[in-house]
């Protein structure tokens, strides 16, 4: 009996997220588990307190969990009111959230409808409810976001193919994403703004001419993929315009040729580049610019190394004694002094173009 009494204060005593009504349900068990306790020189009056805490903690915490599912109901509903309207990374990224999630959800229904909960299942309903309330607490923030980047996705494409949505969609689509925002669940202006949607859409779709491509079309409305089914009205509008105006798909006219000196620069970048020389430049080899550079500095090169050179000398002449730290601050006179010259001369390869 003592066993079976810690295991389930044990369980009792897990820091669970849950509702009011069960965790007032856990705090009730936990003071009739201590109670049995308290009785243990009778052991049979220990073990019937312990049965009857038991019994009355499973019909307490059955009947919240119903009352849990239900208020799940209502989220699982307004999930899937929203999930037409993801996009691709939207919809996975619910997926991941609330798939799980709902198969913790449905796992619990099936035991609270079951004619007798059994003591182990407990630790089950109490841990779908902590960690499914988390992942709610995630996707609720994530809907109003998806919402607004499929408005922001559809007027873009609706835009782009000149289809105008309809005005009383969008006054539809302002007040659902209000009411998101708000925390509110509004499931039917979804499913009102799916029904219109799809009607404006099939309307948009049957005016395409080709076949093929209307089927296609109408794929993609009949699996609610409306930007998909939008994109589809570009290449239909185009060949529309074109069968008015008479003019057959005929490859693009070659393009001219440049100038020989002129660049061959994207067509795309018009503008100059700051800084570039207006003169084409001839190629210029490395040796050639090396030799150019020779001659350019000549002995002013020579010069800034003899500079530097005395300048350590004149600066170490009084203090030197030949200690090994005397050879290191020679050593790093030199070689700092090898860089600096190897880095102005990089530096002088830029400032000096090849003359002719």
């Amino acid at each position: 009996m003592v066993q079976a009494a810690n295991a389930f204060r044990a369980l009792l005593g897990e820091r669970y997220r849950v509702p009011p009504g069960m965790r007032e349900a856990m705090k009730t068990a936990r003071a009739e588990v201590e109670k049995a306790l308290q009785t243990g020189s009778n052991a049979g009056l220990a073990e019937k307190t312990l049965a009857e805490a038991q019994e009355r903690f499973l019909a307490l915490l059955a009947g919240e969990a119903r009352e849990w599912f239900a208020g799940w109901r209502k989220n699982q509903d307004l999930v899937e009111a929203v999930r037409p309207f993801c996009n691709a990374s939207d919809k996975a990224w619910l997926e991941a959230k609330w798939n799980p999630a709902q198969a913790r959800a449905e796992e619990l229904d099936k035991m609270v409808k079951a004619p007798r909960l059994k003591l182990e299942q407990s630790s089950t309903i109490l841990n779908a409810v902590h960690y499914n309330d988390q992942e709610w607490a995630f996707v609720e923030q994530g809907l109003p976001a998806i919402w607004k980047q499929f408005g922001n996705d559809l007027r873009l494409e609706a835009r782009l193919r000149s289809a105008a949505l309809p005005a009383e969609w969008t006054s539809l689509a302002e007040r659902i994403g209000q009411a998101l925002e708000e925390g509110r669940a509004p499931v039917d202006d979804l499913a009102k703004a799916r029904q219109q949607l799809r009607d404006w859409l099939r309307e948009q779709l049957e005016r395409i001419r080709d076949a093929k491509e209307k089927e296609k079309a109408l794929a993609e409305l009949r699996t609610d993929n409306f930007l998909a089914a939008v994109a589809r009205l570009e290449s239909d509008k185009t060949k529309g315009e074109s069968e008015k105006k008479g003019v057959a798909a005929e490859p693009a006219a070659p393009v001219a040729a440049k100038p020989s000196g002129a660049t061959s620069a994207p067509e795309s970048l018009e503008l100059p580049l700051i800084g570039r020389p207006t003169v084409p430049e001839e190629d210029v080899t490395l040796d050639e610019l090396e030799t150019e550079l020779e001659h350019r500095l000549g002995w002013k090169r020579w010069f800034a190394i003899g500079s530097i050179t005395v300048a350590g000398f004149l600066v170490m002449r009084t203090t030197y004694a030949g200690s090994a730290m005397d050879y290191v601050v020679a050593f790093f006179w030199a070689f700092s002094t090898d860089l600096a010259v190897d880095n102005a001369v990089t530096l002088l390869k830029g400032k000096f173009p090849k003359t002719t």
